[in-house]
């Protein structure tokens, strides 16, 4: 299996080699990496013999997990730098450091070699992982090195490759973080199941975020009528149809869209399929459709909606289903939730509705719409309040790697 692993890493390279002479991403990822060690060998002589944390987050909503937890790590410990991780350009380019003691990196291919360079360079106090990332070998550098690293919001299914026999060796690097900190109780218990017993239960960072996000400003949306808002957030190529169709239907309700991507053509992907106007956010003007064409305000402009359809789960998976929630607002999303142990949870708390076809969306945007909203939102403050996390799990132990 490690082979197979190793195999496929310098494949992966080599096919980014090959794209990134036509495709722009690629281009970014290869061009990202390009002589990084040498910078951040500066930027750690420029911070002299400061503690440095490394954060990895697999993309931006991984990201907006993790900045709680560097909030507080670098309100608690005098003079902590916070390297963030990330492996895509997606993630990359849309997080903009603008603190002295935070800078950037992406993280290199998964060959000894290139760890243990970027470990060597860094010299990390720590490693945290959010959510899901299994970097073989990046891990073995960091048992070779003692190097203490940990996992938070961790939500394995009984399932995972991880607990199978080829991937027993992911399933014994994991076993040997100083800490995990789990979602919930029964991702605890799925790990204890597995043997690993050094495990807590952190909660979702994603909603202590999203309640800091609630108090952030926004300026005011105005509409060409006073029905009700539903909101299309982190819409997706897979749903682009669906969505449009009810839309060009139901033309009585106000929409805001904001597309998965807001580079001009995946933007006209989707205006070409209506057939009512519409303008874009930047422009300030008043309509029934808004497209959403700016990154980052989405998680403020939710408080204008009634309903929220979240996108991806007819692909991967939803996107953040806790920040429509958070404002209170009637939820829905595609049923690709089997990897997602949180969006089962909010479907089995009816607070999150899941739609399978086109059909199912319609009936579902209705049913919403006649839901008691008093009694809905009394339902999300009691979910919103009960899983918020607790970071100074994590916080506490870190201190004590430097006590």
């Amino acid at each position: 299996m490690l082979l197979l692993y190793s195999i496929g890493i310098r494949l992966y390279g080599l096919f980014i080699s090959l794209a990134s002479i036509i495709h722009p991403k690629a281009k970014s990822w290869k061009q990202g990496r390009k002589s990084q060690v040498n910078r951040i060998q500066n930027k750690i002589r420029e911070w002299k013999n400061s503690p440095v944390i490394i954060v990895h987050a697999a993309s931006y909503g991984e990201y907006e997990m993790a900045k709680p937890i560097i909030e507080k790590m670098q309100s608690l410990i005098q003079d902590l730098k916070i390297i963030v991780s990330f492996f895509s350009p997606s993630g990359y380019e849309n997080v903009k450091l603008v603190k002295a003691n935070q800078y950037k990196i992406y993280l290199p291919l998964d060959t000894i070699k290139h760890q243990e360079e970027l470990i060597n360079a860094i010299n990390p106090l720590a490693v945290i992982f959010i959510k899901y990332e299994y970097w073989y070998n990046l891990l073995k550098v960091l048992i070779e090195k003692k190097i203490p690293y940990y996992y938070t919001s961790m939500n394995l299914n009984s399932d995972a490759y991880q607990f199978s026999i080829i991937g027993r060796p992911f399933k014994k690097l994991i076993a040997q973080s100083r800490l995990i900190l789990a979602l919930n109780e029964d991702s605890k218990r799925i790990l204890n199941d597995q043997n690993i017993n050094n495990v807590k239960v952190m909660g979702d960072t994603r909603i202590n975020k999203a309640l800091e996000n609630k108090k952030m400003e926004s300026e005011e949306i105005k509409f060409s009528n006073e029905n009700p808002v539903i909101i299309i957030g982190s819409l997706t190529p897979e749903d682009i149809k669906m969505v449009t169709d009810y839309i060009n239907k139901n033309d009585q309700y106000n929409y805001i869209i904001a597309p998965h991507d807001i580079d001009e053509l995946s933007i006209k992907k989707i205006t070409q399929h209506l057939q009512g106007p519409y303008i874009n956010y930047t422009d300030k003007k008043i309509s029934n459709i808004l497209i959403l064409n700016t990154l980052g305000d989405l998680k403020k402009i939710y408080r204008f909606g009634d309903i929220a359809y979240i996108g991806g789960g007819f692909s991967k998976g939803p996107h953040n289903l806790i920040e429509p929630l958070v404002y209170g607002l009637k939820v829905c999303c595609g049923a690709n939730i089997k990897k997602f142990p949180m969006a089962q949870y909010l479907s089995r708390e009816s607070l999150v509705q899941l739609i399978h076809s086109q059909q199912d969306f319609d009936k579902t945007i209705t049913d919403l719409l006649t839901i008691d909203e008093q009694l809905h939102q009394q339902k999300c403050e009691t979910f919103i309040q009960a899983n918020q996390s607790n970071i100074d799990l994590l916080t506490q132990d870190i201190e004590l790697l430097i006590s």
